[in-house]
């Protein structure tokens, strides 16, 4: 076998290789946040990300999801206030 020979296989295996997944779509999920002991648990999710076809892995924490929703409820209700005005 010719040196071209084996970078060739060796290029091709790699691609291969690389292209390979141990997990199809495993996401794990510790506890579902119904208990108010369980805001440490991490909650894991696939996300779509724009312009893309692939989806993405977010890995939050119960508390940081509450947090972030009760945000979105008090920015989204002062919003509503501000935009009230009559031009």
């Amino acid at each position: 076998m010719s040196m071209k020979s084996k970078i060739l296989l060796l290029i091709l295996c790699s691609f291969l290789f690389a292209c390979s997944s141990t997990s199809k779509n495993k996401v794990t999920v510790e506890g579902d946040g119904s208990n108010s002991g369980d805001l440490s648990k991490v909650v894991c999710k696939k996300e779509s990300v724009t312009g893309s076809h692939f989806k993405k892995v977010v890995c939050r924490t119960v508390g940081e999801i509450k947090r972030d929703r009760e945000a979105l409820d008090r920015n989204s209700s002062s919003s509503s206030h501000s935009n009230s005005r009559e031009y």
